[in-house]
């Protein structure tokens, strides 16, 4: 991606390698969350059959690794950027007050 000028003067070239390696994780996180749901819908299929108790271990890693990347998408969003994204907005605005 490359910035025109003045935004250049905010975004560099490093300031964008790093959003692009936060969105790139995101994007990864979100992949393997599509995944994991993609093996609920299947697990759905196998609680049918008369063995699934035999599958319940799995059942349960699969439920827990889907809440735990959830939680970490949460906590990266609304824990980490959003408030960072905040305290950018509010300090461009008082620079641009005075």
């Amino acid at each position: 991606m490359e910035v025109k000028w003045p935004v250049s003067l905010v975004l560099n070239h490093k300031a964008v390698a790093c959003y692009q390696m936060i969105f790139r994780h995101l994007f990864y996180c979100k992949h393997v969350e599509r995944l994991l749901c993609r093996v609920w819908l299947y697990n759905k299929v196998v609680k049918r059959f008369s063995e699934a108790r035999l599958y319940a271990d799995a059942f349960a890693l699969r439920q827990r690794m889907l809440s735990c990347i959830q939680h970490l998408q949460y906590y990266m969003c609304v824990e980490v950027i959003e408030p960072s994204w905040c305290q950018l907005i509010q300090s461009l605005d008082k620079k641009r007050a005075l």
